[in-house]
């Protein structure tokens, strides 16, 4: 069995983490795989620190070339399946079949909840020949890839998975979180998140503001880079919330940082999962994240956390101080989502995988089981 691993990010987000676990259990169940990715990329770094075979190309608004050096990388190795890991990826793959005639079926991840064009370029686009599955990290991105993409055999449901080891190791000292201010107050409220559009960090902003007009203590930590960065450091200056909302940055040691928080605050209004809340639970930290998208899937209301409507930032503040102030409240939604997460692993991702896999490539029915 080999795979090539079509990825075109140039930076490290929840995608680019599911595919890196994904390799790493390929690699221990000794499948042969190689990555094709932009030069400079986030994922070109890792495979070369972690001796993973992989064919760079130079990323160009042409996809056509990537599409052609698709095509060759697959005309010079005998790959049984082509999983291509983003939105331009699968692009990519299409056009090396279309235009190039390349004959590796294809695999594709789909990561978010945002609804299918019904454009007949995007209905071409998922329902071309070459397409074997569409792998769905939730049941929700499932229903929407459905109403496009006819045939129950087509999407499955694969969840991301989180590696719960991982987030059980100590602290990194050199990342303590009181070091982005001086004299910071407890507790420390936080996300971890792309800055852009469809995370909403001017909601977490809002409930933060919200929050301290109650009379309340702490900090709101916001984890992660992005293109509204700008917007969000002016945002926190017109709400006078400097000191009191840290903006991070980019940190490469999430288990270091999330097992600092006292509380989780989740509030995209579109997610296709929400593999951060993952991270979370893997950490034993108490989660409220948004009610849309995959996230009820992970976040049972009462039960593994707190679900609030999309943009309500009242009762995202409200939720935080509940979860701060009822201890006995707290235990029991860490203890819940403990036993919860066992279902998101990144092995039973792998293996999950890995069976899509072999009926593609062979035609066989599952041949791993959990």
């Amino acid at each position: 069995m080999r795979i090539l691993h079509v990825s075109t990010a140039l930076s490290w987000r929840g995608g680019e983490q599911q595919l890196t676990y994904l390799i790493e259990s390929l690699r221990s169940m000794d499948i042969d795989q190689m990555v094709l990715c932009p030069s400079g990329s986030a994922i070109e770094q890792f495979c070369r620190d972690n001796d993973i075979s992989f064919y760079p190309f130079t990323k160009s608004f042409l996809k056509i070339f990537a599409a052609q050096t698709l095509t060759f990388v697959c005309q010079t190795s005998n790959f049984d399946v082509i999983h291509a890991h983003d939105s331009h990826a699968h692009t990519i793959a299409i056009l090396a079949s279309a235009v190039f005639g390349n004959v590796v079926p294809i695999i594709v991840s789909k990561r978010t909840a945002f609804p299918i064009s019904n454009s007949t370029v995007s209905r071409y686009k998922y329902n071309h020949t070459a397409i074997a599955r569409i792998l769905c990290v939730s049941h929700r991105v499932k229903e929407e890839v459905s109403k496009v993409v006819p045939g129950y055999e087509m999407s499955k449901t694969v969840y991301s998975g989180v590696d719960i080891k991982r987030f059980s190791q100590k602290i990194d000292p050199a990342l303590l979180l009181d070091s982005f201010g001086s004299n910071l107050a407890r507790p420390f409220i936080g996300n971890i998140s792309a800055l852009s559009k469809e995370k909403d960090l001017f909601t977490f902003i809002n409930a933060a503001e919200f929050y301290f007009k109650r009379g309340r203590e702490g900090t709101f930590f916001i984890v992660g880079e992005g293109v509204d960065r700008i917007k969000i450091e002016r945002y926190i200056r017109l709400k006078c919330l400097s000191g009191k909302v840290i903006l991070t940055g980019f940190q490469k040691d999430i288990p270091s940082i999330v097992q600092q928080f006292d509380c989780f605050l989740f509030t995209s209004y579109a997610e296709g999962l929400g593999t951060s809340i993952l991270d979370a639970m893997a950490s034993r930290i108490p989660v409220i994240a948004t009610r849309t998208g995959g996230i009820p899937e992970i976040v049972i209301d009462e039960k593994t956390g707190l679900l609030v409507p999309v943009r309500d930032f009242e009762s995202m503040a409200n939720s935080v101080i509940r979860i701060l102030d009822d201890e006995r409240l707290r235990k029991s939604l860490i203890e819940e989502a403990s036993l919860h997460i066992r279902k998101f692993t990144k092995d039973k991702m792998a293996v999950d995988t890995v069976n899509e896999y072999y009926q593609v490539a062979y035609a066989l029915k599952p041949v791993l089981v959990h």
